[in-house]
């Protein structure tokens, strides 16, 4: 996955990314490169990593969908949603 991608391309990337604008820098990957939404996802977030590793404060803690703590925050809120459902079937039947 080493697209070449030209230098304006990048700090525009980088700008949005310092902004937590992850889809549109994918879109500004995308047309830089011309690659595929897989191919440009992870290529962001490549640049996402390198760009952290240089200045953290301004790039802020990554979240990676692989980390426990989002396991954990989508399963409690998993939870939290049935149990709403439920609560409203059963309010609605009785």
């Amino acid at each position: 996955m080493n697209h070449h991608i030209n230098p304006a391309a990048v700090e525009e990337i980088k700008r949005l990314l310092e902004y937590r604008n992850v889809i549109q820098a994918i879109k500004v990957y995308r047309v830089a490169t011309g690659c595929g939404l897989k191919d440009a996802k992870d290529g962001v977030d490549q640049l996402q990593s390198q760009f952290h590793e240089m200045d953290p404060q301004r790039f802020g803690a990554m979240v990676s969908r692989n980390s426990s703590s989002f396991s954990v925050a989508l399963t409690t809120l998993t939870v939290l949603v049935i149990a709403i459902v439920a609560g409203l079937c059963w309010f609605l039947l009785f």
